[in-house]
């Protein structure tokens, strides 16, 4: 029972002296409150590997004097490696690397002190003295663990399966005993690792919910720690360190330092061989820095995704009714047989328009957003194949995605519910290597673009508003001119490789603007004579004119295109069905140069989807393209 709660006004004040090593400190009063039990069970193994447990009362503040209870043995034969979790869990990893886990009550062991045998992680060196520092298990029972040259691995067990869910969440190259050689968890995805020869400290925080990382590689400690030889977190970015002159030192860290105290000794004999552990869920920090689930608002009837992949076929999808992601491979532009779209095997649960980029290797990546804010994502097992199972990938994302790809690397971006910007990369199926934090700037969640001019991709978004950033990867973000924009802007880049915006204006007019040489753009003038219900969708035809369409505030979808290359004005807006077919959604456009065509998609009503290929010749005199209606049958 979590019995206490303290803010630092009621920590006793330490003189700063107490910092035996180099650290940043935290203002006393205004560090986040903690929450701690009466007491922190710690489990103590020693050269013999007998066992023993003591208590300490005063995790929130470090005091030695009277805080601890009484050693008391509670075990033989725990020599290899012991990890202790949350709520009296102890992992015990035997030189043969076999994996038990038990529990500790108030009264003593669970089930007369006998464990429970899990499935091993697999690792080599789990128990063994190097281990021993490798392995940590934080408050909610998650073990994270880095293996020379492959990086930091979080896993959870799965108590229905009997299995470890793991994910490579960090890179290689960063994890190898010549960079960090100590790991401890100190709260829910708390991480601190200890730099080796030059004795800094790192502190780190990744959520598994969303696979974002909250803070990675935060230096908090600037030489020293190397003169540890074990630690043992409590929770609550609380955790203790075992000197090798045979002191125990507390510390806690909270709002960007430690704070003032920490550092103080709070165990005088304790031998720098013994291998101790605590309970790891005995404090919680308020807040703890994860994120919240977001409510995401479903998106009915949202435009398509079209992507025309290497080998020219047209990969549409889109999200229908049934809240499922559903595609179709295009492959005959012709107006023959009809293309069937089916739904993408476990891709539910979702709203708004998918991303799609196509690998290497022709297989398309598809990711869409889950109304639980959870990406999903799928891959096509071979170029215009049968496609993957479908993969949660976190992102807590308040909207759709927007995917690129950058030689073997896909990378992906969306938007959170406080309008920041997050990316991940896709290396290969087994690398899951979280979210990274790109900066807030108040954007609009379903408003981000994605373009390539040559081998430099293009990233655009609005903020809530109204303005349009643009940035390339990795890059800062240029604030393009003009405001009172809504939706998302449609980019096309020319022969050239400059970019050329379109959008819906608050009044309803579409409106574009060029860009004049390299990030340089000139003013928003406006294409007359339409009333926009939507946002515009553009693309450059392979006769080399731009070409639009929108759906306008009657319901029908309607194009425009330039009079000539190089021209600033615009043929007479048509509509593209005739007045056929009414649309319910926006459209979606793109060329496909190697049919010496271009298509747009929406779908009728009835959330039937529709694809029209555009030619010229037979309706010329009607002052631009006619259009061709393309079969399609939606998926059951």
């Amino acid at each position: 029972m979590l019995s206490r709660r303290f803010t630092l006004l009621s920590v006793l004040v330490m003189a700063s002296s107490l910092m035996s090593v180099g650290t940043a400190t935290a203002d006393p009063v205004t560090a986040q409150a903690v929450t701690c039990r009466s007491d922190v069970p710690f489990f103590l193994a020693d050269v013999y590997n007998g066992l023993t447990l003591t208590r300490h009362s005063e995790p929130e503040t470090g005091v030695e004097a009277g805080a601890w209870s009484t050693g008391q043995g509670i075990g033989v034969g725990w020599d290899g490696n012991l990890f202790a979790g949350p709520d009296g869990l102890v992992y015990h990893v035997t030189p043969g690397k076999e994996l038990y886990r038990y529990r500790w009550t108030a009264s003593g062991w669970a089930d007369g002190g006998r464990p429970q045998q899990l499935p091993g992680l697999g690792l080599q060196f789990a128990g063994g003295a190097a281990g021993r520092n490798r392995i940590a298990v934080d408050e909610l029972g998650d073990f994270y663990y880095f293996e020379l040259g492959r990086g930091l691995t979080w896993a959870r067990f799965d108590e229905a399966t009997r299995t470890w869910n793991t994910r490579l969440i960090d890179g290689g190259a960063k994890w190898t005993l010549a960079r960090y050689d100590m790991l401890i968890a100190a709260g829910p995805g708390v991480l601190y690792a200890r730099e080796s020869q030059v004795g800094n400290l790192f502190r780190f925080q990744y959520d598994a919910a969303s696979e974002r990382w909250i803070e990675h590689a935060h230096q908090v400690g600037a030489g020293g720690w190397d003169r540890f030889t074990d630690a043992a977190g409590v929770g609550g970015d609380i955790f203790y360190v075992l000197e090798s002159n045979n002191t125990l030192k507390w510390y806690r860290y909270a709002n960007g330092g430690f704070v003032t105290g920490s550092g103080r000794t709070v165990g005088s004999t304790w031998r720098a061989d013994l291998r101790i552990e605590a309970t790891s869920d005995s404090c919680k920090a308020i807040p703890n820095g994860l994120p919240t689930r977001p409510v995401v608002p479903a998106v009915p009837h949202a435009p398509a995704n079209l992507l025309v992949a290497a080998d020219g076929r047209l990969d549409y999808s889109y999200v229908d009714e049934s809240n499922r992601t559903v595609n179709a491979q295009v492959t005959d532009l012709t107006g023959g047989a009809p293309f069937g779209f089916a739904a993408i095997p476990g891709n539910l649960g979702v709203t708004g328009t998918p991303a799609a980029v196509d690998g290497p290797d022709d297989r398309v990546r598809l990711l869409a957003l889950g109304l639980d804010g959870d990406l999903r994502s799928n891959r096509q097992v071979a170029s215009n194949g049968a496609w993957g199972p479908t993969a949660h990938v976190g992102g807590f994302a308040a909207g759709s995605p927007a995917l690129i790809r950058a030689g073997d690397e896909f990378n992906a971006f969306a938007v959170d519910d406080a309008g920041c910007l997050w990316r991940r990369a896709f290396r290969n199926e087994n690398e899951r290597l979280g979210w990274w934090h790109q900066g807030c700037h108040d954007l609009a969640p379903q408003a981000l673009t994605t373009v390539r001019a040559g081998d430099t991709w293009h990233l655009t978004a609005r903020t809530r508003s109204g303005s349009y950033l643009t940035s390339v990867l990795n890059g800062a973000w240029t604030t393009l001119p003009g405001t009172g924009f809504t939706g998302r802007a449609s980019v096309v880049v020319d022969g050239s490789g400059l970019r050329r915006l379109f959008a819906r204006a608050a009044d309803g007019t579409v409106r574009t603007l060029a860009e004049t040489s390299p990030n340089a753009f000139g003013s928003w003038t406006v294409i007359p004579g339409i009333t926009a219900a939507g946002d515009p969708s553009a693309l450059l035809a392979p006769n080399g004119l731009y070409e639009v369409v929108v759906r306008g505030t009657d319901g029908y979808v309607h194009n425009t295109g330039q009079l000539s290359i190089g021209s600033s004005g615009w043929r007479p807006w048509r509509e593209i069905t005739d007045y056929a077919e009414q649309s319910s959604t926006d459209p979606t456009a793109v060329a496909v140069p190697a049919r010496n065509a271009w298509v747009v998609a929406f779908r009728d009503l009835n959330d039937a989807p529709r694809l029209r290929r555009a030619q010229s010749g037979a309706h010329a005199a009607l002052g631009g393209a006619g259009f061709v209606d393309l079969p399609l049958t939606a998926a059951r």
